[in-house]
């Protein structure tokens, strides 16, 4: 069982993990729990990087077809990257959000479980005659018991439709590593628990890898 500081504490090292990747200019493109890993003292790796092939599929029915061939997951994608194939560096922080929300639920369930593939892309889809609903009506996912108040207007504002509103990786960054609730890995200093979290690099270290929460 993982205490929530201990959640957090991955979060956070996730979310330095991609500021790293965004000050090089790389963006992630399938961000979620799956496609991290989990060493010695909580050390987690992001791995399995997708970059997104070019398409100009609209409609409903031409964006499931194309997804049904795309490795990248459709529930953890930022809109314009499920609809559009419109990646950056916001739309992993959507991906971050929602990979947030799949710690804090500890993987117990699909992110939205009660929508079909299609359900989820028709609400995706800004192009479909629903626009006007989606718009007021936007992909969040319920707040999950163990997360405050905080932490979810965080993951609210990530999976804001106007990527513009999203926060930056290191913003992200900076906000998680205040909230770890005092954890720290055992055997590892407090100095270096900080320093860990300096928002400028991501993990690094030895040792074998489990799957994140799996």
């Amino acid at each position: 069982t993982h205490s929530y500081g201990s959640l957090v504490y991955m979060a956070s090292q996730i979310a330095s993990g991609l500021v790293y990747l965004h000050d090089k200019n790389i963006i992630h493109g399938a961000l979620s729990c799956k496609k991290c890993l989990l060493g010695p003292n909580f050390l987690v790796k992001i791995a399995e990087f997708s970059p997104a092939p070019k398409a100009t599929a609209t409609t409903t029915e031409k964006i499931l077809m194309r997804l049904q061939h795309d490795s990248r997951p459709l529930r953890w994608m930022a809109m314009e990257a499920a609809v559009m194939n419109e990646h950056s560096e916001k739309s992993d922080i959507w991906s971050f959000s929602t990979t947030l929300w799949e710690l804090l639920t500890l993987a117990r369930d699909l992110p939205y479980s009660s929508l079909t593939d299609q359900q989820v892309v028709e609400r995706y889809n800004l192009n479909d005659e629903n626009r006007k609903q989606i718009m007021t009506s936007p992909m969040t996912l319920s707040r999950p018991v163990m997360c405050s108040s905080e932490m979810y207007d965080l993951m609210v504002e990530c999976w804001s439709i106007d990527r513009s509103k999203r926060p930056n990786a290191r913003d992200v960054c900076a906000f998680l590593c205040q909230k770890v609730a005092g954890f720290r890995p055992s055997g590892v200093a407090l100095d270096a628990v900080v320093a860990g979290f300096g928002c400028s690099s991501g993990g690094s270290g030895s040792g074998d890898v489990v799957d994140l929460l799996v």
